[in-house]
């Protein structure tokens, strides 16, 4: 045995099936989740010695839910449903000065921002309140890009190339019938 799988100090270690220690983890797990902290360590060394398993692991089964494999995901995790920083006007006035500047990526449209949004605003393309011209200046490459990318796939090209095959050159070469 290796020393994360020792039994604890005057236990004896019991062989169980994989069903017991199934059914035994279903019943712990129900108390195990209503209880505090010290409850929760004292019924997670009981199960270390019961079933032999690692404590984290232990632990990690105690918390999952019922019938589902350790490692296994039965659904996906929610995430954590923030709000939007960039509103949609921000993205507009990106899309304004993108298209002004010609469409170039986010890695050389971030340092111009600073510098063409007041010249953009004095001409009166358009008329931004502090807080998202705040944004959109100090927005980085990056985000630049995330935000721009579905414009930039509208912008691509379909298909394998832009010309057809002309028949000039197909009457221009001699063949021998």
């Amino acid at each position: 045995m290796t020393a994360g799988m020792m039994p604890a100090k005057g236990s004896v270690t019991v062989a169980l099936r994989m069903r017991e220690k199934q059914a035994i983890i279903k019943e712990v797990a129900k108390k195990y989740r209503q209880a505090d902290k010290a409850q929760k360590m004292k019924m997670l060394d009981e199960l270390v010695a019961l079933t032999g398993y690692n404590r984290s692991y232990a632990a990690r089964v105690l918390r999952e839910r019922p019938g589902v494999r350790p490692g296994k995901v039965a659904g996906r995790k929610r995430r954590r449903q923030r709000g939007r920083y960039y509103t949609n006007d921000v993205v507009e006035a990106l899309r304004k000065v993108w298209a002004v500047l010609d469409m170039p990526c986010g890695k050389r449209l971030a340092p111009y921002l600073r510098t063409i949004v007041p010249i953009l605003e004095h001409f009166k393309e358009f008329d931004l309140d502090e807080a998202t011209k705040e944004k959109l200046v100090s927005m980085s490459a990056a985000t630049i890009d995330r935000l721009l990318k579905a414009d930039r796939k509208k912008m691509e090209l379909k298909g394998r190339s832009g010309t057809k095959p002309g028949t000039l050159l197909k009457h221009q070469v001699p063949i021998r019938t």
